[in-house]
C-alpha cells in the first residue's frame, strides 16, 4: 500500500516536490508590494496546470516555491510557465513595469534554480542569488 503522500495517474504512482526559484532582472523595488499579486498569479496558474503550491515566498531578490507537479510535467516547463503568467499579471497591475519590460524584454532573468531535495537550505538559494548578481 503506498504513502498517503503519493499521488497517482492511472495505478502509476509519484510523488514529485520541486523547489523552483527565480528572480527578477534587477532588483525591483516593486515586489516587496507585490507578493499578494505573485501569490495570486502562481495560485491561477498552479490551479490551470494542475500543480500543488506547498509553500511560496516573495522577496525583492527572488521568488521562492515548493511546487508539487505530476510526472509528465518537466521542472524547466513549469517555471517558464511560472515565470510568463506572473509577468503578464504583474505588468497588468502595475503600468509602470510596462516601460522597464519595453527596455528590458522580461522582468525575470532567464536562469533558475531547482532542486529535488527534500529540504533545500536557504544558504543555497543566498549562494546562487550571490553568484548571478552582476551578469
Amino acid at each position: 500500500m503506498m504513502s498517503e503522500n503519493y499521488h497517482t495517474i492511472n495505478e502509476e504512482y509519484y510523488f514529485l516536490r520541486y523547489h523552483l526559484v527565480w528572480r527578477p532582472r534587477f532588483d525591483l523595488e516593486i515586489l516587496k508590494d507585490s507578493e499578494n499579486i505573485i501569490r495570486e498569479a502562481v495560485t491561477e496558474v498552479c490551479r490551470q496546470y494542475g500543480y500543488e503550491m506547498l509553500s511560496l515566498h516573495v522577496r525583492q531578490e527572488y521568488i521562492y516555491l515548493f511546487l508539487s507537479t505530476n510526472p509528465t510535467v518537466a521542472p524547466a516547463d513549469a517555471i517558464q510557465v511560472l515565470k510568463n503568467m506572473t509577468a503578464v499579471l504583474l505588468l497588468k497591475y502595475f503600468l509602470r513595469l510596462k516601460i522597464f519590460y519595453s527596455l528590458y524584454g522580461s522582468l525575470w532573468e532567464k536562469d533558475y534554480l531547482v532542486s529535488t531535495a527534500f529540504k533545500l537550505e536557504t544558504e543555497t538559494i543566498r549562494k546562487y542569488i550571490n553568484q548571478r548578481k552582476g551578469r
